[in-house]
């Protein structure tokens, strides 16, 4: 996959902050659907056509979720800000096994925005979206980017944890990409 679409992300994000907010949107309507509101105005503006919101909810100020689904450790004493939670997909297509996939993005946009934005990205296994938290506690950042007032995305490369669990293939090389121990050990070609 080509980081066009993954820099695009981000680069709409950017160019629409500045013409469009989440006040901007209906500033009578209830916070909930300013969300609504606000990822419906996104629709026809992404860089790639073919992205659908698939959820667009209110989450009000509080403890982040737990656990983290790529395992990150943060700080779960700081409340993440009041926040826009959006989920989306792009290029859905059907493979060649006839299984369904897209590239998804989990998106979350604070209603006290800094001005910053995070490209958190995808897990070491890849195929698992993540929070859209920020918690990056390898470099550091311990108190998540949300919290901070960030807006924050990650996102899954078009396949699921679930496509790739009996490849062996697939297995040596999520192995490999995450650095664990045994990751080039020989695999057989058939599994029972």
């Amino acid at each position: 996959m080509s980081g066009w679409r993954y820099s695009g992300i981000a680069a709409a994000i950017v160019a629409l902050s500045g013409c469009t907010s989440l006040t901007d949107v209906a500033p009578t309507a209830a916070v909930g659907d300013r969300c609504a509101a606000f990822a419906s105005a996104l629709q026809g503006h992404w860089p790639d056509a073919s992205t659908r919101v698939t959820s667009a909810v209110f989450v009000p100020e509080g403890p982040a979720p737990k656990p983290d689904p790529q395992g990150f450790q943060y700080d779960s004493a700081v409340p993440l800000k009041a926040h826009c939670d959006v989920q989306a997909v792009m290029a859905e297509r059907t493979g060649v096994d006839g299984e369904s996939y897209a590239i998804k993005f989990h998106l979350r946009l604070p209603m006290a925005w800094n001005g910053r934005f995070l490209f958190q990205g995808g897990g070491g296994t890849n195929g698992d979206i993540g929070n859209a938290l920020g918690a990056l506690a390898g470099v550091g950042l311990v108190t998540p980017a949300l919290a901070q007032g960030y807006a924050v995305v990650s996102q899954g490369p078009g396949m699921t944890m679930l496509s790739t669990a009996i490849q062996p293939r697939a297995v040596r090389w999520r192995s490999a990409s995450t650095r664990k121990r045994g990751a080039i050990m020989p695999m057989p070609l058939w599994v029972p």
